[in-house]
């Protein structure tokens, strides 16, 4: 197994707090939980799996690491975001998967763990 390069370890905990944002009943119950893949801004400027929720109406994006709100068209600009790479799952759908899978996610894509058994 290869070494993860140093630059890109783990600096957060943003599938699990997505995760607990979207399954509570807070202000974030109704967003939707995206997982999708940013480029890193600095170098080695490569694309990395990340968590964030957009909100009821599509138009904003809560990042916790960010700790912050943005509008969705800056968010992916600035994160260079292939909307067709993302997924996105209702409260129900990320419920059903932290069940299966007994983790926060990524359970799919490139980044995923397993595939959810219908």
């Amino acid at each position: 197994m290869t070494e993860l390069d140093p630059r890109l370890e783990p600096t957060g905990d943003c599938y699990v707090i997505v995760g607990q944002a979207i399954t509570g009943f807070g202000s974030k119950a109704k967003w939707t939980l995206v997982h999708g893949r940013p480029t890193l801004q600095r170098e080695p400027y490569i694309e990395y799996g990340h968590g964030w929720l957009e909100s009821p109406d599509g138009e904003i994006c809560w990042d916790p690491i960010m700790e912050g709100e943005f509008p969705k068209i800056l968010y992916y600009a600035a994160g260079n975001i292939d909307p067709k790479q993302c997924l996105r799952y209702t409260q129900a759908e990320a419920r059903r998967w932290i069940i299966k899978t007994k983790h926060w996610g990524p359970w799919e894509g490139p980044d995923g763990v397993e595939a959810l058994d219908e």
